[in-house]
């Protein structure tokens, strides 16, 4: 037999001797299997269901060593305990029954009594357990729940408290109650309407706005010194407040003075007169005209947190597109008293996004096309449509 042939070991056969015989024949065999793939897998059966032993029980209920003691773990892993509260009448009927039963469980059960007697006792003392904590586990189930355990979160207002109308600049396209409304569909709850120089609030204004869930402030931005300044829940007329020292002297606990852009270009911006007056203010606004690159709120963010006063997010919109790019949301009641003073606290964060060139070309065109029209009513002078000056060309032909 060539040594290249496979011998066939038979059944029985004795096993290769050591050393190097054994070792070449347990080679010649290996040679002689069927590939890997062409053989049998063996079957996986699942496996069986495994019961812990009375050692692995006691093994369990060790502590782990490596697990970290029960008074380092957060108390939000722990267990919560469910409440026990039982009602007042549930007691009642509780002590009563437990009276009732004083007999059965005093040892009574021992007696010549009919056992028939005793079963009815201890029976009609489940039924009364069985009942009250039917009624705890009801009362458990109407009790809300930021009231079992764990405090309830704070409820955080939309607020927008820098906005325009029609009332007073004539070239915004949209009056009072339709901003109201316009904010009511996009879910916000706190406006204030700041006109410049004109306190554009009434009793009728703020039960319109009350019908549709929102909190109408006082408000007005005032020409202080040629510098704009937003004053809220003022009651002094506006024609007392010319200077910087008549606002000192007049200011009362209950108003909010905010300074809106300070640090845009323009002449109307308080800039370097903030630093000098920081001590009026109690917050600064972040406005929504802003982009990527160029955003003129970076010194206004580094003056409030230096003189620790909170930003206050607004849309300063003159236009439609304006409401809703920038906002803030305020944590508090929807009063008077609870937002201003959530703003005076700092509980107030800004929700803002920066706008796109488009954007800002947009708001900037719409500005200057309403600025113009309203100039030319005031002329007298009618806008002419554009198809009424130049003619239309059709293919080739003028018509």
């Amino acid at each position: 037999m060539s040594a290249r042939c496979a011998p066939v070991r038979l059944r029985g056969a004795p096993r290769a001797a050591a050393g190097r015989a054994g070792r070449r024949q347990r080679s010649l065999e290996h040679r002689a299997l069927p590939p890997r793939a062409a053989r049998a897998r063996p079957v996986r059966r699942p496996p069986l269901p495994w019961h812990p032993s009375p050692r692995d029980r006691i093994r369990s209920a060790k502590p782990d060593s490596r697990s970290p003691p029960a008074s380092s773990r957060s108390l939000a892993a722990r267990p919560r305990p469910r409440s026990c509260a039982i009602p007042k009448t549930g007691v009642g009927v509780f002590a009563f029954l437990l009276l009732s039963a004083r007999p059965i469980l005093s040892g009574s059960l021992a007696s010549n009594r009919p056992p028939l007697h005793r079963a009815g006792g201890v029976i009609a003392l489940g039924v009364a357990g069985n009942a009250v904590h039917r009624r705890g586990r009801e009362a458990r189930r109407a009790q809300p729940r930021g009231e079992i355990g764990r405090r309830s979160a704070p409820v955080e207002l939309r607020a927008d408290l820098h906005l325009h109308t029609w009332e007073r600049e004539r070239f915004i396209a949209y009056d009072a109650q339709g901003l109201i409304d316009r904010a009511a569909r996009s879910g916000f709850q706190v406006l204030s309407i700041t006109n410049h120089d004109t306190v554009t609030f009434s009793a009728r204004l703020q039960d319109y706005a009350r019908e549709r869930g929102i909190l109408l402030i006082p408000g007005v931005e005032a020409t202080i010194e040629g510098k704009h300044v937003l004053l809220y829940n003022i009651d002094v007329p506006l024609e007392r407040i010319r200077t910087f020292t008549d606002l000192r002297r007049l200011r009362r606990p209950e108003w909010l003075v905010a300074a809106p852009h300070p640090f845009f270009p323009g002449s109307i911006c308080l800039r370097d007169r903030l630093v000098q007056e920081i001590d009026l203010f109690d917050a600064i606004e972040f406005s929504h005209f802003y982009t990527r690159r160029i955003d003129f709120n970076r010194p206004a963010v580094r003056l409030a947190q230096e003189a620790g006063l909170p930003l206050l997010g607004t849309s300063d919109s003159h236009v439609i597109r304006q409401f809703g790019t920038t906002y803030s949301l305020i944590e508090g009641s929807p009063t008077v008293e609870s937002v201003l003073g959530a703003i005076r606290k700092g509980q107030v964060r800004v929700e803002s996004r920066p706008l796109t060139l488009r954007e800002c070309a947009g708001i900037f065109r719409e500005m200057i096309v309403a600025d113009y029209r309203q100039r030319a009513r005031s002329l007298g002078f009618r806008a002419v449509a554009v198809s009424e000056r130049t003619p239309t060309i059709r293919g080739d032909s003028r018509v």
